[in-house]
């Protein structure tokens, strides 16, 4: 791989960070979501997975989520991060180096950032490597310099006024949104783009549909794998109130008194 660099943006380093502290005594781990810059890597994102060791299955359902949103959203994977559940803990495990190593055989420059505890919220703790060779990878944020302890003491002031959803979460309960989230440094997380997510599952368990940014995605209701996505027009996102699903419809009720309904059968929209 030879020497690399990676930049964050603010937004993607401070994701990282709100979901390692919030599960701050077990191991943590992400997608790195981003493209080639003039200086190395971009990360513009990333997507938390875990906040347990992955286990194959479950891992394997989650990239292929991760990896239809990059479709849909025209994102790369780029790598990931991994947090130790050990405070001093600063070696990388196989299991990150595994990933790493999955996600290099589609983007040669795959990296792995790992989250330094006892530095984390005091300094930027964070350093870099390869999955696959000794190659040198320096990591930075996405910003001047002199505006970094700023942006850490900012992030750090996000810790416990804000939530986030990894697919542990999602698992447990599949109206949380996992995939559509951003770390607002001045406040809170945003869904969907400040847009409200919706879910609901049909009466006998086989179908989940989901709006969000104006996107209907429905899922197997077993597996969670995407059955099919339907661009229905960003103003949805925003002013969706009741969202139902009786086979072969899905019925989204809008603010202004309208409905829309997707079938099923004829996978065609009508208003």
């Amino acid at each position: 791989f030879g020497n690399m660099a990676v930049a964050l943006e603010l937004g993607a380093y401070a994701k990282m960070v709100v979901h390692a502290v919030k599960h701050k005594y077990r191991p943590v781990c992400g997608v790195l979501l981003g493209n080639d810059g003039s200086g190395g890597t971009v990360v513009k994102d990333c997507v938390p997975l875990f906040h347990n060791y992955p286990v194959g299955p479950m891992l394997e359902l989650a990239m292929m989520q991760i990896d239809e949103f990059c479709k849909e959203s025209k994102s790369t994977m780029v790598g990931c991060y991994w947090a130790n559940e050990r405070l001093n803990d600063t070696e990388v495990p196989q299991v990150a180096r595994r990933l790493g190593s999955q996600i290099a055989k589609y983007y040669k420059n795959a990296s792995i950032i790992l989250i330094n505890n006892e530095f984390l919220l005091r300094d930027l703790a964070l350093s870099a490597s390869c999955p696959q060779s000794k190659g040198e990878v320096s990591v930075s944020l996405n910003s001047d310099r002199r505006d970094q302890e700023a942006v850490i003491r900012r992030v750090a002031k996000l810790v416990g006024s804000t939530d986030i959803v990894d697919f542990d979460d999602h698992l447990a309960n599949v109206n949380k949104d996992w995939l559509h989230q951003d770390v607002q440094l001045g406040g809170e997380i945003k869904s969907g783009k400040d847009q409200k997510c919706l879910s609901a599952k049909s009466a006998d368990g086989t179908l989940i549909a989901e709006l969000s940014g104006g996107r209907l995605i429905l899922r197997d209701g077993d597996s969670g794998a995407v059955l099919h996505t339907e661009e229905l027009g960003g103003s949805l996102g925003a002013t969706g109130l009741d969202f139902s699903v009786e086979k072969p419809v899905v019925c989204i009720k809008t603010a202004d008194g309208s409905q829309v309904t997707f079938d099923l059968d004829t996978k065609s929209v009508c208003t």
